[in-house]
């Protein structure tokens, strides 16, 4: 999976109905999103949106750069099993505070 996608994810319920709720509970600085997907709910809440190349968020690139952040051969313990777009964006992240500004 090369982009993480708003919908249904399994026991989260649907994502996009509660998005606008919870960008107001948490009041994120900024958002990173591969590139193309803005959901209209972003606009609304006035949300800083910056917009990486989707290869940022590939599920495989990021399990291997999470392993070698966290020193370990696998995600396998940190219960992450079937959570492709949370790797994803988890690796998006780690690259992102990874460069300099």
């Amino acid at each position: 999976m090369a982009h993480a996608r708003l919908g249904r994810l399994p026991g989260h319920g649907d994502v996009r109905a509660n998005l606008a709720a919870e960008l107001e509970r948490i009041r994120p600085s900024e958002i990173l999103l591969p590139e193309g997907l803005r959901p209209a709910e972003l606009d609304a809440a006035g949300c800083v949106v910056k917009p990486q190349p989707r290869r940022q968020f590939d599920v495989e690139s990021a399990t291997r750069a999470l392993c070698r952040q966290f020193g370990t051969s696998s995600l396998a313990g940190f219960g992450c099993d079937g959570l492709g777009a949370a790797i994803g964006a988890a690796g998006a992240l780690l690259d992102y505070a990874a460069r300099p500004r």
